[in-house]
Formats: structure tokens, sequence, C-alpha cells
């Protein structure tokens, strides 16, 4: 099992989310078929673990702390199996050139606000945020219960594409990967460390060189 944080897996419980949780999506596949979506694999897998879960902030969430009060009651991760129009399409086109490869949608983060974020993956696992407010994309997980976890716990993007705002303490691409590695333990596939610039595979290699003990745990 992934190693979820107490704060994820406590908020993965209250949803109503199982190790063994398994949702039929043949209906969904069909009708995204009909529109001319194959699912990748690995969505596929992801909604019939993860599929028509809400999860609502905890207050103090965010700051890793748990808390018995909702703010407003409000979902803020949502992973509803949902069918996308002509435009949604469109838009999975665009974000496939940005990130640099196709890309589908499997939730919606933060609807709090009126212009949500949504949430994406790519047919290699890898989960991707669309930061609508300032046109930016963040890779936030490797793999689906690795985005979950980011997503629960408000774990830092671990790469951005496009023009995110400047942060006095924004970090660069390979100090994100290594940061990624020193605080999950989890060393990237080599098909994902491979899609890397030469910087942040080297900063992977030598975070993962420190861990206790030197090996892929995903």
């Amino acid at each position: 099992m992934y190693p979820f944080s107490p704060i994820a897996l406590q908020q993965l419980h209250d949803a109503g989310w199982t190790e063994d949780r398994r949702v039929d999506i043949s209906d969904y596949e069909q009708k995204m078929r009909e529109l001319g979506i194959d699912l990748f694999p690995c969505v596929r897998e992801f909604f019939a673990r993860f599929g028509n879960l809400r999860f609502r902030r905890r207050e103090s969430a965010h700051k890793g702390i748990p808390t018995d009060k909702w703010v407003l009651g409000r979902a803020w991760l949502e992973t509803t199996l949902w069918l996308p129009t002509k435009w949604g399409v469109e838009d999975w086109q665009q974000l496939d050139k940005r990130v640099g490869r196709p890309v589908q949608r499997i939730g919606v983060h933060d609807p709090f606000y009126d212009w949500p974020d949504d949430v994406f993956m790519a047919a290699n696992g890898m989960v991707y945020v669309e930061v609508r407010w300032c046109e930016t994309i963040g890779l936030v997980g490797i793999s689906a219960e690795d985005g979950i976890e980011a997503l629960l716990s408000d774990r830092p993007a671990i790469q951005s594409y496009g023009e995110p705002v400047p942060e006095p303490d924004d970090l660069t691409e390979p100090e994100r990967w290594r940061e990624y590695v020193e605080r999950t333990r989890i060393v990237p596939p080599d098909e994902v460390i491979a899609l890397l610039i030469p910087e942040a595979q080297d900063a992977i290699q030598r975070a993962a060189a420190s861990l206790p003990h030197h090996g892929n745990d995903a």
C-alpha cells in the first residue's frame, strides 16, 4: 500500500474510501468511447479505485493538523466520472501541448471558487493540476496514489509548466525533485526520470543515495 500521510489517509477514510474499493466504470468507458476518447489504462484504474469521491477540506488540513471542523461543508477535491463537452476535449488538447504528452481529466480541485482547477493524468500515470488563475500547470504526483497524497496534504507541486507567479522562496526544478524524494522517500521510476532535465535527474540520484534504503519504494 502507498504510504499515505495520516492527514491524507484520514480524509480518504472520511470520504468512504477503502483499499479494496472498486467502482464499476464500464458505462462511463462506453460513453467516453462514443465521444472518441479511449481512457488510458492508468486512468481506468484511477477511477476504479478513487472515482466518485468527494473530499472536504478540514479547516487546518493545510497545516497538517486535523480538526473536526469543515470549511463551509464544501468539497475541495472531487473525482467525478465526468463527460467532457467539445470545449473540454479541446482544452485537454491544449494541455497536451503545454505538458508535452497527452492527458485526461480525472477530477476537479478546490471547487470552493467559481473557477476550480482541473486535475489531469498522463498515460504514464503522472498527475497534473491546471491552476487557472495564473495559467500554470503543476506536476503534483508521479502516480495516482502520489497525486491523491499531494492534493489531500497540500504538498507543493514538483514541477510547473507555464508562467507561475514568482515567489521569493520558489524552488528550481532540480530543488523541487530533491525535496520530493527527501520528503516522500520515493524514487521516481526510470521512465519518469528520463523525461527530466539532466540537473533534475542528478538531484534525484543524489537525494536517493541519502535514503536509508536506496531504491524505488513506489
